[in-house]
């Protein structure tokens, strides 16, 4: 399993996207097995499709959701509470609420991989279930 940021998604979606070249072929090999989006990651992802592509992208989003190309998973109230931590932690980037959750919840269901264009906070993220996540592409 791999949780996915906002950022790929984003960049699958619009090719006018700097990274849309460098995501397309993880998609095209079939992806990985089983690719989850944090919720509050998907609203960030259809805002940013309406605005700068259109709602054939957004609705694309969609199909893939709705056909099981991409499973939805919610954060829990005890992975707002590491969110918390993890934003105070890394105050100085600052990390902010929806990277935290993503952390969080890889934490929780002992996620190794995320699929994120954001090496910056992800990067420096230091993990309780592992020494670092691999990031994907």
């Amino acid at each position: 399993m791999i949780l996915v940021d906002a950022g790929p998604l984003l960049a699958l979606l619009d090719p006018g996207d700097p990274a849309h070249s460098r995501v397309v072929p993880i998609f095209g090999r079939g992806g990985p097995d089983v690719l989850l989006a944090v919720s509050l990651a998907l609203a960030e992802v259809a805002y940013f499709l309406l605005r700068r592509v259109g709602t054939r992208a957004e609705a694309s989003l969609l199909r893939a959701i709705a056909t099981g190309q991409i499973q939805v998973v919610d954060p829990i109230p005890a992975d707002y509470g590491r969110a918390a931590d993890l934003v105070e932690k890394y105050a100085d980037f600052p990390l902010g609420t929806v990277d935290a959750l993503i952390a969080a919840m890889a934490e929780r269901m002992e996620i190794t991989t995320l699929f994120t264009l954001d090496r910056r906070h992800f990067g420096a993220i230091q993990p309780a279930h592992c020494e670092r996540f691999t990031l994907v592409p």
